[in-house]
């Protein structure tokens, strides 16, 4: 069984159905790995993701993963999801909306 937490309060119909989670390598990692301690040190922070990343891409769901937290309903997670970062995450949702703004643009 699979210890990804969903936060409380998620829409499940927003999120869609989650049960590629069953399949997730990580399904019996200790959380750390993904979600670090609050005032983790840089290098510490580099270290644990740079393995929780690796983690990610052994993984048979990463992609349904990396999408599950990049939809709106899930903006707020933390942590390595899907083989990224929180950080990069942002950068692939400005993307994203960038791309979309410049669609409906062109559709104008």
């Amino acid at each position: 069984m699979s210890r990804f937490i969903v936060r409380p309060g998620t829409d499940y119909e927003a999120v869609g159905d989650q049960t590629w989670r069953r399949s997730a390598a990580c399904g019996g990692d200790d959380l750390a790995l993904f979600y670090g301690p609050d005032g983790e040190r840089a290098a510490d922070r580099e270290t644990r993701e740079a393995r929780a990343i690796d983690r990610c891409w052994s993984c048979p769901v990463r992609t349904e993963c990396l999408e599950d937290a990049l939809i709106p309903a899930n903006t707020k997670q933390y942590g390595v999801r899907g083989g990224m970062t929180a950080e990069e995450r942002i950068v692939v949702r400005r993307n994203r909306m960038r791309r979309a703004k410049a669609q409906l643009g062109r559709a104008a």
